[in-house]
């Protein structure tokens, strides 16, 4: 998983650096390169968890793997000149990301990416629907913790994946709000797979 995350990383870094598929050059595109640079760096983190993990040298501080991870850049970066506005820029960029994902829940743009000259059959479209807004929603609340750390300028206030469906599960009703996130996260899994197999990759190969 260390290594798939570590590629997936390349991958984004390598679109928002490079822009291999020739995105437009609008403020749209640039957006989207934004989003893939953000991105990027969150696999970053992952991957380099997964692989503390995978050699059983993760800190046993109680907390979840990646939860160390997210509290100590959230510190590193509060000790930086204007750290407060670095750690808000980072929820900016979660709230971007977060409405990104609800936009192609909402409208089912991923489905274009696909290969093939037939339509991509509704189950599809759905499976990728319901994943991307539960996607959206962890961010959203990923989004929110970082707003308070940067509010409070505290590293503790900020948080990874648990830490954001934890806050999810303190909502009203928030088991049931877990549970479908947990579906949707198995539906965005096998959309995955789906994606792995015929997503469409347009490269600009050099001249």
């Amino acid at each position: 998983m260390a290594v798939g995350l570590a590629g997936y990383a390349l991958w984004r870094l390598t679109e928002a650096l490079f822009d291999p598929e020739a995105q437009a050059n609008d403020a749209k595109g640039a957006f989207r390169r934004a989003g893939h640079a953000v991105s990027g760096i969150a696999h970053v983190v992952l991957a380099w968890t997964a692989a503390r993990l995978a050699i059983h040298s993760a800190r046993a501080t109680g907390r979840v793997g990646g939860e160390d991870s997210a509290h100590d850049w959230t510190a590193w970066m509060l000790d930086q000149p204007g750290g407060r506005l670095l750690v808000a820029l980072v929820a900016i960029a979660l709230l971007a990301a977060a409405a990104q994902q609800a936009k192609k829940a909402w409208t089912g743009e991923f489905a274009r990416t696909l290969s093939g000259g037939t339509p991509v059959p509704d189950y599809v479209c759905t499976m990728g629907r319901v994943g991307y807004g539960a996607r959206a929603a962890v961010f959203a609340a990923i989004a929110i913790l970082f707003v308070g750390a940067a509010w409070a300028a505290d590293a503790d206030e900020a948080g990874g994946m648990a830490s954001g469906m934890a806050l999810l599960q303190r909502q009203a009703g928030g088991q049931l709000l877990l549970t479908a996130i947990g579906i949707g996260f198995v539906a965005f899994g096998a959309f995955s797979f789906v994606e792995a197999r015929w997503r469409r990759l347009q490269v600009r190969l050099p001249s």
